[in-house]
């Protein structure tokens, strides 16, 4: 009696489960009801008991309660100088210091604005414009140098010293405007809310019904867990090598370096796979501040039963670990292995035998 009183009671008074997905940077994913605390997400199953996952262990966790995005395109509103984006389809005049933005209701001050984005941007269009210049991005990827003048008529003005004033149409012949340069910051974590909102931070903590931020613009902010739609790693914690163009790819003669090396982009939610043909290197730079390469290493499925091959990973051409001989009938081997201070991780399939296929790293990933 004592003890179904007590479930009761915690039932009433305890912090309410979220069913959420979790991804884990080794690329395990775990779905259930979920915990947070103040340093671990505990994950509630259908079946077994729960599961306590350090933060730092996390990739992502999301809440599933709207569909994905196209891809990592920024959305239409504001991006700060911190690296945090606010959904904002009305944008203000920007007359005044501070304006007032999103559903979120957040006070930001002009000063702290980078770009204005009339519609979905993807980063790379940014990277590419030039850096520190004022200007707009315009619809084919060109950009116009220019100052921001303001609105007027549903149309953006800029005056550029070789083009004079000029107007454009928001969402189709320019995407967006750029007030002062942006630095991309390298933050550990990114909050991403119901509406589409991004937050860039370093610091977070778990609060009852709420999630508080820090951003290094706008001051501790407090968020509804009812309007968190997720919690990512951000590049500050993490780099995907399957997303970044490597150092060196060896090849053999009369080949290319796509014989060696495929990319399987496995879509929202699942990891992707980096494979590479036998007796060949692949090489990656490692940032500044990197220690630890992750990665899961499996034989693919389509693999002849007989074939044998071990997983190599080199730090500056120095062995650093090789895994025992694996087959198509043995399980994923999960791999965290310190980098030692190299600047640059090689990655090799040696087989044994006659090489009659690859291997397969899967969500291989860089840590700080």
């Amino acid at each position: 009696m004592k003890k179904w009183l007590l479930t009761v009671l915690c039932f009433l008074v305890c912090e309410p489960l979220h069913a959420a997905t979790v991804r884990l940077l080794n690329g395990e994913v775990l779905e259930g009801k979920v915990d947070l605390g103040p340093r671990f997400v505990t994950v509630t199953r259908l079946v077994g008991p729960p599961v306590p996952v350090d933060l730092a262990a996390i990739l992502e966790v999301s809440m599933g309660r709207v569909p994905p995005g196209p891809g990592n395109a920024m959305p239409a509103g504001v991006l700060l100088t911190s690296g945090t984006i606010i959904v904002e389809r009305n944008l203000p005049s920007l007359e005044e210091p501070t304006v007032t933005l999103g559903q979120e209701r957040m006070q930001v001050p002009t000063s702290a604005i980078a770009w204005l984005l009339f519609g979905p941007v993807a980063p790379s269009k940014l990277d590419a414009a030039p850096a520190g210049q004022p200007g707009g991005l315009l619809e084919g990827g060109d950009f116009f140098p220019g100052t921001f003048v303001g609105f007027k008529g549903g149309r953006v003005s800029l005056n550029s010293v070789l083009f004079g004033p000029q107007s454009f149409t928001p969402g189709t012949q320019i995407l967006g405007v750029c007030l002062r340069e942006w630095k991309p910051p390298l933050p550990r974590f990114v909050v991403t809310t119901t509406h589409g909102s991004r937050f860039a931070t370093d610091d977070l903590r778990f609060e009852p019904g709420a999630l508080t931020v820090k951003d290094s613009l706008l001051g501790v902010l407090r968020l509804n867990l009812d309007v968190v739609e997720s919690l990512r790693a951000g590049p500050g914690r993490y780099q995907a090598l399957a997303e970044q163009k490597p150092f060196k790819v060896e090849t053999r003669p009369g080949a290319d370096a796509a014989a060696t090396l495929q990319i399987q982009k496995a879509g929202f939610g699942a990891p992707d796979t980096a494979t590479i043909a036998p007796n060949l290197a692949v090489t990656y730079s490692v940032p500044p501040g990197f220690t630890t390469f992750l990665s899961n290493v499996s034989v693919p499925k389509a693999a002849d039963p007989n074939y044998r091959v071990a997983f190599a990973v080199y730090g500056d051409g120095r062995p650093l670990f090789r895994t025992p001989l694996l087959s198509v009938a043995d399980k994923p081997l999960p791999l965290r292995i310190d980098l030692k201070g190299a600047r640059v991780v090689t990655l090799r399939v040696e087989p044994f035998g006659t090489a009659a296929g690859g291997g397969e790293w899967v969500a291989p990933l860089l840590l700080r």
